[in-house]
């Protein structure tokens, strides 16, 4: 498995403009945070590619309306692409270790977890956009 520093280097080559800010609180609490995310939280505040952006930690655990609601149904929002799809992460796996999903509310009826772990997800999300740049 490719490691996530390893797959964020080559992302940041790959798009030049891409922004990824390291983690200059390294103390700060991982307590709310989904295991599949707390690898990257501990090296990292945010990232922001072409296909997608990674919330800071402060304001992916805020006390909001859309954080209550995904909190409802068992899901913890992390970012999400430039259209409309939220990135979530389940609290726990479920029955096959899938944790990780983008999820369109006008698409999708059922949140459902795809991916096992944060590198599998975000190279599907950058696919997913390299496959829609290519058919523009």
């Amino acid at each position: 498995m490719e490691t996530l520093s390893l797959f964020l280097q080559d992302m940041q080559q790959k798009y030049p403009d891409g922004v990824v800010r390291e983690n200059t609180c390294p103390d700060a609490s991982l307590e709310n945070i989904p295991l599949p995310l707390k690898e990257f939280y501990r090296q990292y505040d945010s990232i922001e590619f072409p296909f997608g952006h990674i919330l800071p930690r402060e304001v992916a655990v805020r006390n909001d309306a859309e954080k209550a609601y995904f909190d409802r149904m068992g899901w913890f929002s992390f970012g999400g692409d430039y259209y409309f799809s939220f990135w979530l992460c389940r609290y726990a796996p479920d029955d096959e270790g899938l944790w990780l999903t983008s999820w369109d509310h006008d698409v999708d009826d059922e949140i459902e977890g795809m991916y096992a772990d944060l590198v599998a997800f975000l190279k599907a999300m950058e696919e997913t956009y390299a496959e829609m740049e290519q058919q523009m």
